[in-house]
C-alpha cells in the first residue's frame, strides 16, 4: 500500500440535456474535489492473493470454461473478477486482518475498494501530478 496525500483537483462531468424538439446537448460542467489522504495498493491484486484468501485459482475462478487466460502464475494480476467479486475478496481480507488484530493488538486498519475520485486523483499523481491526462505523462502509450 503506498499514501496518497490528499489535496483537490478539478474534474469535469458531462451530463446530457434534451431540449424541446428532442436535440440532444452534452453540458460539461466542473466541479473541484477535496480528498484527504489515503493508502490505495501499488499494483493489481496479484493471482496469488487472490488464492490466498478466496482459496480459488484462476481456473475456478472463472466462470465459462472457454475463456483463455491471458497470464497464470502468482505475480500475474488476478482477472475474471466481478465487483461483488471484489467486495467479496474484500470482506475476507478484512476477517483476516481483524483476527491478526485481536492477537497482536495492533491498530485496526480496513482495507476497501477505492471510490472514482480516489482512483482517478491517484492515476493521475495526485498532488504530484503535472496535469498528465495518463498515469505519468500526456501520452496512453508512455
Amino acid at each position: 500500500m503506498v499514501l496518497v496525500k490528499g489535496g483537490s483537483f478539478e474534474r469535469s462531468i458531462i451530463s446530457e440535456e434534451v431540449d424541446s424538439i428532442g436535440n440532444i446537448k452534452q453540458i460539461e460542467t466542473i466541479e473541484v474535489v477535496e480528498l484527504e489522504d489515503f493508502y490505495i495498493a501499488d499494483t493489481e491484486v496479484t493471482q496469488a492473493l487472490w488464492k490466498a484468501v478466496m482459496s480459488v485459482d484462476i481456473y475456478q475462478q472463472r466462470a465459462n470454461r472457454s475463456w483463455p487466460t491471458c497470464g497464470v502464475g502468482d505475480n500475474y494480476p488476478m482477472y475474471f473478477v466481478s465487483f461483488r467479486d471484489c467486495e467479496k475478496f474484500i470482506k475476507k481480507l478484512n476477517k483476516i486482518l481483524k483476527k491478526q488484530i485481536e492477537s497482536k493488538q495492533i491498530i485496526n486498519e480496513v482495507f476497501s475498494l477505492p471510490n472514482d475520485v480516489q482512483w482517478t486523483f491517484a492515476a493521475h499523481g495526485g498532488i504530484k501530478s503535472r496535469g498528465y491526462n495518463y498515469a505519468g505523462s500526456r501520452y496512453i502509450k508512455d
